[in-house]
């Protein structure tokens, strides 16, 4: 089993950032500075490229944060399930009234859905935190619950 101090850091960072900007909210900074506008555009177009979606797509959004990606694919696809373990940075994505974006808070080891439920499943920065097994588990179940022809993008 895996260290799980880490699901108290992210419940503990969302409570205490949530004044912060959105990059420093989940931590994708470079020299503890928030990515530039640039790197995120960068970053954002990196993923289109890798892990195209469109209208008829179903997307799962793992340890989704504040939802900055989930905001991005759901402007382009049907649906996006959003998971976190803080409820605050949920909440942060739930201010953002995206009327196709369902929200979740679980631990993604606990997470469940049907087989087959989403074309696509992103988990992006989220597998540093659970050990070799669970991962390995995380990932069969990912692909259980994708479509066939879906696609996985673990980033």
């Amino acid at each position: 089993m895996s260290d799980d101090r880490w699901l108290e850091f992210w419940r503990d960072h969302g409570r205490s950032t949530h004044a912060a900007d959105e990059q420093t909210q989940v931590l994708r900074t470079f020299n503890k500075q928030p990515i530039t506008a640039e790197r995120w555009a960068f970053t954002l177009a990196e993923l289109d490229r890798d892990f195209p979606t469109g209208a008829d797509d179903d997307v799962l959004d793992l340890c989704c944060g504040n939802g900055l990606f989930t905001a991005h694919f759901a402007a382009k696809c049907r649906s996006v399930t959003s998971v976190d373990i803080s409820p605050d940075l949920l909440r942060a994505l739930d201010e953002r009234k995206l009327a196709n974006v369902t929200t979740r808070c679980s631990d993604m080891r606990a997470a469940d859905f049907p087989d087959g439920s989403f074309s696509r499943v992103l988990i992006y920065a989220a597998v540093q935190y659970i050990d070799h097994a669970e991962t390995v588990a995380l990932f069969r179940k990912a692909c259980r619950w994708l479509r066939p022809g879906g696609l996985l993008f673990v980033g």
